[in-house]
């Protein structure tokens, strides 16, 4: 894949969609619930069935990141890539692929960025360089339902407990981060 700058005005990338939602927590956590594997396996269901069967992150530049989601039918849905610029907790770019390597019209390009407003966190979620209109929309209406979950999530006793935490600055401990509504 052909490498892309993208920009932190505007977060513009060519053939895609731009999502944006504010979250109701600040943006270290919503952070944390986007890169750490525990949180992610919590999150990451685009549908009410679907479970997080792994989910591993190495949250460095040129590192790799797989998550494995079992469909209501059992499927196991692959989406894997490789960061391209991290910083830590303002914006995140990396590489997108589905079923592993992906076909050239499977690969593409996401970029979040997590903007502190208030306490709470505006994201905002690019993905592009699609190939595939219906492969787009797909996508865009999967990342519609996974910022709900994202905000379901940190809405939970998890989140709840994580803030309190973060106020007091005692660091979250592992069975809070891994708590959640069980759905």
């Amino acid at each position: 894949m052909q490498a892309i700058t993208v920009s932190d005005a505007d977060l513009f990338i060519p053939r895609g969609f731009q999502l944006q939602k504010l979250i109701p927590a600040a943006r270290k956590w919503v952070f944390k619930a986007w890169t750490e594997p525990e949180a992610i396996k919590e999150w990451f269901r685009a549908g009410p069935d679907d479970r997080v069967a792994f989910a591993t992150v190495n949250l460095r530049l040129g590192s790799r990141f797989k998550i494995g989601v079992k469909d209501e039918a059992g499927t196991l849905h692959l989406y894997a890539g490789v960061f391209t610029e991290v910083r830590v907790p303002e914006k995140l770019v990396y590489t997108w692929s589905i079923g592993g390597g992906g076909t050239h019209q499977q690969r593409s390009l996401v970029a979040v960025k997590f903007e502190d407003k208030d306490g709470r966190t505006e994201l905002t979620l690019s993905h592009g360089l699609f190939l595939d209109e219906a492969l787009k929309q797909q996508f865009e209406q999967m990342w519609e339902k996974l910022l709900n979950s994202l905000e379901a999530y940190l809405r939970s006793s998890a989140g709840e407990l994580a803030k309190i935490h973060s106020a007091t600055g005692i660091g979250v401990p592992r069975y809070i981060r891994t708590a959640a509504v069980k759905r």
